[in-house]
């Protein structure tokens, strides 16, 4: 598969509720699924805590059978110091995964709900507490041009 871009994928916040039971994991997933569909080029890295407790073939095992090939990998867990926040702690492990993985300058965009867990200048579609319509179109816009979700990024941050 020939890859164009890369999402950083969290799940709690974005894939179901952050603070839902297991009645509600996964019920945003048909959404996200059907925004995956429309970029064939599109590979997903799963950034989630799940990736500590679980292999991989079992967070595959989650998305359906025909993107399953599409969840390519995990970001590594790098440990945080002692009396650090987590203030970008995401960031460096998807910069840690993209300096291993990827080819340089490549296209990465985050969906998640907590983007203070990446550098203010990262492409990060934040969700809401759910994968609904608005997160939807706002990753179909990002896929399209992540150079206008950086923009916007930025004006929030700079307003802010």
């Amino acid at each position: 598969m020939h890859t164009d871009c890369y999402i950083l994928l969290d799940f709690d916040g974005v894939l179901h509720p952050k603070d839902g039971g297991p009645e509600t994991y996964f019920v945003d997933l048909p959404a996200f699924e059907a925004v995956l569909r429309e970029f064939p080029g599109v590979a997903v890295v799963i950034a989630s805590s799940w990736r500590h407790t679980q292999t991989l073939d079992a967070l595959r095992s989650y998305f359906s059978s025909d993107l399953r090939a599409r969840i390519v990998d995990v970001t590594p867990d790098i440990p945080q110091a002692a009396g650090d926040t987590d203030r970008g702690t995401r960031h460096k492990e998807a910069m840690a995964w993209l300096e291993r993985n990827a080819e340089p300058g490549m296209t990465w965009i985050a969906v998640d709900d907590m983007p203070h867990l990446y550098d203010p200048s990262a492409l990060v579609v934040v969700t809401r507490d759910g994968f609904g319509d608005a997160e939807a179109n706002a990753l179909r816009a990002a896929l399209v041009n992540p150079l206008a979700l950086m923009q916007q990024r930025q004006a929030s941050n700079s307003n802010n």
